[in-house]
């Protein structure tokens, strides 16, 4: 029985030292591949935030080289924080084209599509060549503008005074011409 009790004995030792083994193996398994998934995740997670700072920089890098092209296009629209700014520009194309321009009306309204639209009138009087000078300057305004009215007349009463350059004498004699203009700008943004 002795030589049986130690052949048990060492039967029992070797299952208990094989399934101790397969235990560790078992845990150790376990917590390798549970370490494996979260050094996966981890990785994930670090190569969209990757991704993400590369596109973010490759987007502040397009702003940065299109700022010059961005600020030209916001110049093209007339926001509404801006009128007194378009009727300056507006009024400087007199100065341009040596006739006097006045405002008439200048009101923002919304359009039958609720697209925000500037009407405005104008009317300019001077020599002939300077009201036709005028209308070439309203036909390149840099805004988009839909014309409804353009008239031309030379009122019965008047001479346009026409100063020579460079400060010289008003010369009186010739006749005066009137344009009255109205039209819409189109490019205009309520904010």
């Amino acid at each position: 029985m002795n030589k049986l009790g130690k052949t048990g004995v060492l039967l029992i030792v070797a299952f208990l030292v094989t399934a101790s083994a397969f235990g560790a193996y078992a845990f150790f398994f376990s917590t390798t591949k549970n370490k494996a998934e979260s050094a996966t995740e981890l990785a994930d997670r670090a190569e969209n935030v990757e991704v993400r700072r590369d596109k973010l920089n490759l987007t502040l890098g397009t702003l940065k080289e299109q700022s010059d092209n961005i600020q030209k296009l916001d110049e093209l629209f007339i926001k509404e924080k801006e009128i007194v700014k378009f009727t300056k520009k507006l009024e400087s194309l007199g100065t341009d084209s040596g006739t006097k321009i006045s405002i008439e009306s200048l009101v923002p309204f919304l359009a039958k599509d609720n697209a925000p639209v500037l009407n405005f009138r104008i009317e300019a009087q001077g020599r002939f060549t300077d009201v036709m000078r005028t209308l070439e300057l309203l036909e390149n305004f840099p805004a988009k503008i839909e014309w409804s009215s353009v008239k031309i007349s030379r009122p019965t009463e008047g001479v346009a005074l026409v100063p020579l350059k460079k400060g010289g004498a008003p010369r009186v004699n010739e006749p005066l011409w009137k344009i009255d203009v109205a039209g819409a700008a189109l490019n205009f943004v309520r904010e």
